[in-house]
């Protein structure tokens, strides 16, 4: 729960560590009870002849999801960070063990970067009302055993997630979080429904 500069308490619901299609039934959740805006940073894998390089940070207009549809992105942010490289598309597999060279060669010409997440919140928050806000860190180039975020500059990585950050704080005025006890009670009441469902079968 967080405070805002005009003085709305507003909640932000994290999620971390999702993983290819343990988006989708996320992103349904959260759409049916109610949430219009999702904000999702993740990794993604360049494409070879894109301009991008490991550590860049990106921030795609479109998104090709499973089933070939092209799907547009709201823009990263009100404001996009200064470092970020926007536009460009990003495409989606099911797993790397698509990205044979064929596939390689096909998406080069229509995308700059892939991964898996984006295309799944993308087809759950297309309404007029939804936002879907994507920020992407290239992690790899694909086809490259050289260039991975192993071997990226941890400066460059940090730069970027604080960069991220930052601008999501500023688009929602964010000037501290809600007093302790508030957020005590909050996340004692989520804890206590978890157990409710757990149970309820």
């Amino acid at each position: 729960l967080l405070k805002s500069s005009d003085g709305r308490t507003l909640r932000w619901r994290v999620f971390s560590n999702v993983w290819g299609d343990e988006m989708l039934p996320i992103a349904e959740a959260l759409k049916a009870t109610g949430h219009r805006q999702v904000t999702y940073i993740g990794t993604a894998g360049a494409l070879p002849g894109s301009g991008l390089g490991v550590g860049d940070l990106v921030v795609p207009s479109s998104v090709i999801d499973v089933t070939g549809k092209s799907r547009p992105l709201t823009r990263g942010s009100k404001a996009i960070p200064a470092i970020a490289k926007t536009g460009g598309t990003v495409t989606q597999v099911t797993t790397p063990y698509e990205e044979t060279e064929s596939w390689l060669r096909r998406e080069s010409s229509r995308a700059q970067v892939v991964e898996l997440e984006t295309g799944y919140l993308a087809r759950v928050f297309n309404g007029r009302e939804d936002r879907c806000r994507t920020f992407l860190l290239v992690s790899d180039v694909v086809g490259s055993a050289e260039e991975t975020l192993a071997e990226a500059d941890s400066g460059r990585r940090r730069q970027a997630q604080k960069a991220v950050l930052s601008q999501l704080l500023s688009d929602d005025r964010i000037v501290a979080p809600i007093d302790r006890s508030v957020m005590d009670a909050a996340s004692s009441k989520a804890k206590i429904l978890a157990i409710v469902r757990k149970l309820a079968p």
